[in-house]
């Protein structure tokens, strides 16, 4: 998956999902801390350079990845075989998927994985996260 590509595809699906909550773009920056002018321009089909993203840090694409978990009522995540998880997702997608993906950091590295995902319990096939809507 090129880095366009995927950059068009999340684009798309923030603007989708936005206007299926009847949000604007003003709310949105409300709620996430995002300006207005970068939500445009990371919505806009006309930007989809990695440029778009520079000013999203990880603070704040972490933030935003625990404000979607909390308003959909997530209360536990799995994590498992990143490698399947990575071929049916290709598959979805129309091309590769990258190694560093959530699903394999959650899979290989449940240490790594950000503080409002509690390592709960494992076996040998999956891992299980809480949320815990903190950070």
């Amino acid at each position: 998956l090129s880095i366009g590509k995927y950059l068009s595809l999340m684009g798309n699906r923030i603007r989708q999902v936005r206007k299926q909550k009847g949000l604007t773009l003003e709310e949105l920056s409300e709620q996430t801390g995002i300006s207005v002018s970068h939500l445009s321009r990371i919505e806009s089909p006309r930007a989809k350079q990695p440029g778009s993203l520079r000013g999203l840090s990880l603070e704040n694409a972490v933030r935003i990845a625990r404000e979607i978990l909390r308003c959909r009522q997530v209360e536990w995540v799995f994590a498992y075989d990143w490698e399947r998880m990575k071929t049916n997702s290709a598959e979805l997608l129309g091309s590769p998927v990258t190694d560093a993906a959530i699903g394999r950091i959650l899979d290989r590295s449940p240490s790594q994985a950000a503080g409002f995902l509690l390592l709960s319990g494992q076996n040998g096939a999956e891992k299980l996260f809480r949320f815990t809507d903190k950070l």
